[in-house]
């Protein structure tokens, strides 16, 4: 491991803490918030996003959807006028800033250690999950082109000029952007160690600070940190699907951590009856796109609910006006921006596919609230228990009645708009990502309730609620061992010979440009339509050695046989293959099935890919001879590197 990438990563969260520490002190100030892990909290987060959003302003030139993070800070700021504190007053305590200090550097030491072992080896790294390649890649073009777009990925030859932004989730990708513009790390490295392990810590303080909230013994610090690395349990399996639900955990991937942040605040500011609760769930869609049906739509319904309950839907007027408000503007944004053809499916034809499957969508509806049940019960079988002990008092005015009946309503939000979308390639996000990480910090904040109420257990009661909470903790870190994706990393050399390894890496080493690089596999099978999706496949050990490089799917339509009769699958699949740059390409030329290698070798000149990479059982016919100079073979994969010469 580097010594220089830990002291750049906790230089950065201490950059991120004082540059927050400013900003919240307007509205935050000692005399009136005891918890001081929670002002950390709030800090660290703020200066992180005032970072990426200034980074990401001067990039895009003002064209990133964080404009609209940045409209509700102002707005923020004028509804809030008396809250605010001037002239500025930084009070400081020795002994909190010390303890912070001492936070932040152990626990950025502690992770660095644990993600650097899984990741870092000589003389080349482990392999991450495949999505960490995919967002590195996004971070890389972010920062080269200014524009918050994934078109450049499936394109990478486009002008700069023609693309506007994409609905996406940016700011953990400007943040790896952040680390490759500053600080010339690779990609991979940037996103799977720097943004990692940056976020993990402030979702740690986040996580100590609402623990803090229920009681101030170490043990509670202790337990919130433990249930960060809870995640669904399969013990029962219905539904064949349910084992895929249990890799969602709060602190597993930048992508999921960067919403926990904003849900462990919701929950704090739920604790503290604060006005402004919602704040951080309206950040939530600008953070992450596919939260933004379920969130707005929860918000609204919450509100409804509670204005219905408590007979008070003036008091409840401001922030349904607030979320409609955002909600515009977020579409807005994205309305104005230039339009480019990328694959997905219209309006249109997701209606056409419900039309044709109907009771698919009751399907996806019931099937997400078994689904999640099964995966979740176990953490709620105490709790059972307490409220049976507690049923005669009267729950539906206290503040945790509140909290679970807005999971509630995420819960049923979440699962009608994946039953709804599910014709969408990968639309069970629109449940996942909002439904599961709110609950995953809900459940946080049940275990730590359990806890306090264990005190009032009687002798028996509470040993079987220890035995029943080692029995969690267990469970949860033999499934990150053994069953967690996210968290695994392979050893390279065990997918490829070092032989071949060193050959492609002494070859792509001396490039002075950004290399090109071609794939083609002998044959597609679809049975699903991520099957499809070669587009994003990566190409260790390249991605691994160099910090970028153009890939460029030479398949025709021709290699993809499909192995489904489902409507649905064969739809999405079409539309992922139609929007693949060389098929695009093949229609453009009039293709038929004689003339593939001709067109596709007037491609590879006509783009300047000088490398192709052939997949086990693909051989190049002879009219390739020309322009082939040499070619080496894993004996591993059978996988062939071909350097190309024209």
């Amino acid at each position: 491991m580097v010594v220089s990438y830990y002291l750049i990563i906790i230089s950065s969260l201490f950059f991120f803490y004082v540059i927050g520490k400013i900003i919240s002190s307007l509205f935050l100030s000692s005399s009136n918030e005891s918890n001081y892990y929670y002002r950390a909290f709030v800090s660290l987060i703020i200066g992180l996003f005032s970072v990426i959003t200034v980074f990401a302003i001067l990039k895009t030139r003002f064209n990133t959807v964080l404009i609209v993070l940045l409209l509700l800070g102002i707005l923020y700021f004028i509804l809030n006028k008396n809250k605010i504190v001037l002239p500025l007053n930084l009070k400081l305590n020795f002994k909190e800033e010390l303890i912070i200090s001492f936070l932040i550097i152990g626990f950025s030491l502690l992770y660095y250690v644990i993600i650097g072992n899984l990741f870092f080896e000589a003389p080349y790294n482990r392999i991450p999950f495949c999505d960490n390649y995919y967002y590195a890649r996004l971070s890389y073009f972010l920062n080269d082109s200014g524009v918050e777009s994934s078109y450049f990925y499936y394109d990478p030859f486009i002008s700069r000029e023609r693309a506007g932004a994409l609905p996406y989730h940016y700011p953990e990708l400007w943040l790896t952007a952040v680390y490759i513009n500053f600080f010339n790390v690779q990609p991979l490295i940037s996103h799977v160690i720097f943004v990692h392990i940056i976020l993990a810590v402030i979702l740690t303080i986040g996580i100590i600070a609402l623990s803090e909230e229920i009681d101030k013994r170490i043990i509670f610090k202790i337990l919130g940190i433990l249930s960060l690395f809870f995640g669904g349990i399969v013990i029962f399996s219905i539904i064949p699907q349910t084992k895929f639900y249990i890799d969602y955990r709060s602190i597993i991937f930048p992508k999921f951590i960067i919403i926990s942040l904003f849900f462990v605040w919701f929950i704090l500011l739920f604790l503290k009856k604060s006005r402004d609760l919602f704040y951080p769930l309206l950040a939530l869609p600008i953070i992450n796109i596919t939260l933004a049906p379920v969130i707005f739509t929860s918000i609204i319904l919450y509100l409804l609910v509670i204005s219905i309950i408590y007979k008070n839907f003036v008091n409840q007027l401001k922030p349904i006006i607030l979320t409609i408000f955002f909600a515009l503007c977020i579409w807005i944004f994205y309305f104005i921006q230039k339009k480019i053809e990328i694959y997905g499916l219209p309006v249109s034809e997701i209606i056409k596919i419900n039309k044709s499957q109907p009771l698919q969508i009751l399907n996806v509806f019931v099937a997400s609230f078994i689904i999640y049940f099964s995966v979740f019960i176990w953490y709620f079988i105490p709790g059972i228990f307490i409220y049976y002990k507690n049923r005669n008092r009267e729950l539906k005015d206290t503040i945790w009645y509140n909290i679970f009946l807005f999971g509630f309503i995420i819960l049923f939000s979440g699962s009608f708009f994946w039953a709804i979308l599910n014709p969408l390639h990968d639309s069970n996000q629109f449940y996942v990502l909002p439904v599961y990480f709110f609950s995953n910090i809900l459940i946080s904040l049940l275990f730590l309730l359990y806890l306090k109420k264990s005190y009032n257990f009687g002798h028996i009661v509470k040993k079987l609620f220890y035995l029943y909470l080692l029995f969690i903790i267990f469970i949860n870190i033999y499934n990150i061992k053994y069953n967690c994706v996210f968290f695994k990393m392979r050893d390279i050399k065990s997918m490829y010979s070092k032989e071949y390894i060193d050959k492609i890496f002494a070859v792509i080493k001396c490039e002075d440009e950004i290399p090109n690089i071609g794939t083609i596999y002998s044959r597609i099978d679809i049975y699903y339509s991520f099957d499809a999706q070669v587009t994003i496949t990566y190409l260790p050990p390249i991605d691994n050695m160099i910090p970028f490089h153009n890939k460029v799917n030479l398949n025709s339509p021709y290699d993809f046989i499909y192995r489904t009769d489902s409507y649905k699958i064969i739809k999405r699949s079409e539309n992922i293959i139609n929007n693949n740059l060389f098929i695009k390409y093949l229609k453009k030329e009039n293709y038929n099935e004689k003339n593939i290698d001709e067109l596709r070798i007037r491609f590879i000149k006509e783009n300047n890919i000088k490398y192709l990479v052939l997949k086990k059982g693909y051989k190049l016919p002879p009219i390739y001879d020309e322009i082939v100079k040499e070619q080496y073979y894993d004996n591993i994969t059978g996988e062939n590197f071909v350097i190309l010469s024209y």
